[in-house]
């Protein structure tokens, strides 16, 4: 598991608190998305190609963000962090078992992309507005 060092400090005070955190992840998807769930088995085999449509057919787009914190939650529920994942990816297509995840070099770049693609999903390192996306899977 990935864990984040939180340094927390108060204004005025040389008193600095160590916290160890696991990195949040929450999967969010575009709203048309019929499934409104998606258990973190199942959200890590999507992830890692092995699942490629959603339960009504419609094929799953992945969209995943550059940004540090993004790929963090990435790797919190795949195990592997941007750049492993990319070649994983790379050879499913090249097998012809796949289409690429777009990469955005900002996680307000994956929002954008998100709204427009029917069928698209992210993983974010932090919960976002259930009226504008739905949010499928959250790290307990």
């Amino acid at each position: 598991m990935l864990l984040r060092l939180v340094i927390l400090c108060s204004l005025g005070s040389s008193n600095v608190a160590l916290a160890a955190v696991a990195s949040p992840a929450v999967a969010v998807a575009s709203p048309g998305v019929s499934e409104t769930t998606v258990s973190a088995d199942r959200l890590r085999d999507i992830l890692l190609g092995r699942v490629t449509n959603w339960a009504d057919g419609t094929p799953i787009i992945i969209l995943l963000s550059e940004d540090p914190a993004a790929v963090a939650a990435q790797r919190t529920l795949t195990g592997r962090d941007l750049p492993q994942l990319m070649r994983g990816w790379k050879r499913l297509v090249y097998g012809g078992n796949g289409a690429m995840p777009t990469v955005h070099s900002t996680t307000l770049e994956v929002l954008t992309e998100l709204r427009r693609r029917p069928g698209a999903v992210t993983v974010l390192p932090y919960a976002v507005d259930e009226q504008r996306y739905r949010i499928i899977y959250q790290k307990p």
